[in-house]
């Protein structure tokens, strides 16, 4: 159940769970999964100690609830499959904490935007363009933000609630309006009917399916 929640291929699974077995940090979190946390535990244990009951071992991976806990020799590479699209910092950390946890993930997120030549190049531009204010409402699921993102080569639909900034993913099966739409009906099945979608206009927002979706909902 967990592997499945976290959206791994097998692949990419035996690959951390190899990576996992020469971290020694990591190694150390294994025995103490397995044998017990001391409660004098050692300095590499701090970092997860406190929520320790929410870490299991499936297959050599170490979880976190529905999170994968990344080995360090692989976070460099997820903070790039992260970043693939050149989000913003917040929409990066969003997006990571949905499938994977290290300590300090927030930090090295911020940390690798800020090295990325591509966002610092068009970062003055996008300094000088007005930000848009959005109002919001004071009732929850009122107002959403609809996204597409790729993460281990797989798609996501992510909705964010504007009042509580509380997020929904849902692994899409392909990239059409569709399916975009299948997944939108189940998020306000749960949460109810939106009044206003906030949405980069993509293809799957910007169709004719969609628009008639919308309207259908009376969704602006």
């Amino acid at each position: 159940m967990i592997r499945h929640n976290a959206q791994v291929s097998d692949p990419m699974w035996e690959k951390i769970a190899t990576h996992t077995n020469d971290d020694e940090e990591l190694k150390d979190v294994l025995n103490a999964v397995h044998f017990g946390w001391e409660s004098d535990h050692a300095q590499s244990l701090k970092p997860y100690y406190h929520f320790r009951g929410d870490i299991t071992e499936i297959d050599g991976v170490l979880v976190k609830g529905p999170k994968v806990i990344i080995p360090k020799t692989l976070q460099g590479d997820m903070l790039k499959k992260i970043h693939e699209g050149h989000l913003g910092i917040e929409k990066c950390q969003a997006r990571a904490r949905q499938v994977m946890y290290w300590p300090n993930i927030n930090n090295d997120t911020e940390n690798h935007i800020g090295r990325c030549g591509t966002c610092q190049k068009h970062r003055y531009k996008q300094a000088k363009e007005p930000m848009e204010q959005h109002e919001i409402p004071e009732k929850p699921w009122r107002k959403i933000g609809a996204d597409l993102f790729t993460l281990f080569g797989k798609n996501f639909l992510v909705v964010v609630d504007y009042t509580s900034n509380y997020p929904e993913v849902a692994k899409l099966e392909d990239l059409s309006s569709t399916n975009t739409i299948s997944h939108m009906k189940s998020i306000m099945a749960r949460h109810g009917l939106p009044s206003v979608v906030v949405s980069d206009n993509g293809p799957q927002f910007s169709s004719r399916e969609f628009r008639q979706f919308a309207m259908q909902y009376f969704i602006c």
